[in-house]
This record gives structure tokens, C-alpha cells and sequence, in this order.
């Protein structure tokens, strides 16, 4: 994944969804974004989308072994930094993954 809006955060949260300490904004298009992090540490745990509301973004690098992961497609890759991978043999989406609902 890569967004430029995915650095923001920090500090205290509930990573279980009790509304305290989430970090909550609105995208361009006027979607909200909920972010949950580690209640200890800080670290960004998951993500929720309201474009999304049956899916829960899983940030890889929270998991103890994140190399058991294997990624179906890339999102955002018209924000990726120039040294970012892109690997051209899964899906890539210059901007979010489409619904099909739009």
C-alpha cells in the first residue's frame, strides 16, 4: 500500500473499537477512514474504511510473521514513493482498489 495519508497517528488507542484514542479523518471523496493502533505503543494496527465496511485492512507489519502474507494486488501506487517496489505481476491500482459499487 502506498498513501501518503497512512503516516499520520500515534499515541494511545484502543485497537479493539471502544472509540477511544481512534484516529478518524475524511478522504477527498468525503469517506471516513478509522485507524486503531496499539493501546502499548502506538503502532498502526488496522484500518477501516467506510467505502469498505465489510473489509478490515490488516497492517502487515503488526503480525509476528508478516512473510506468511502474500498481497493480491497494490493500492495507491501513484503516490509510492520512488523507491517503492511495484511489483507488475499483481494488480495495481494508481488510487484505491475499485468496489464495482461506484
Amino acid at each position: 500500500l502506498h498513501r501518503g495519508r497512512s503516516r499520520p497517528g500515534g499515541g494511545p488507542a484502543d485497537p479493539l473499537g471502544s472509540g477511544q484514542g481512534l484516529y478518524y479523518h475524511r478522504q477527498d471523496s468525503g469517506r471516513k477512514i478509522t485507524r486503531e493502533f496499539c493501546p502499548n505503543c502506538g503502532a498502526p494496527l488496522f484500518t477501516r474504511a467506510e467505502k469498505y465496511p465489510d473489509a478490515v485492512f490488516l497492517k502487515a507489519g503488526s503480525l509476528d510473521e508478516p512473510q506468511q502474507i502474500k498481497p493480491s494486488c497494490q493500492t495507491w501506487t501513484k503516490r509510492a514513493v520512488p523507491w517503492a517496489h511495484i511489483d507488475e505481476r499483481l494488480p495495481c491500482f494508481p488510487e484505491g482498489r475499485p468496489t464495482g459499487k461506484e
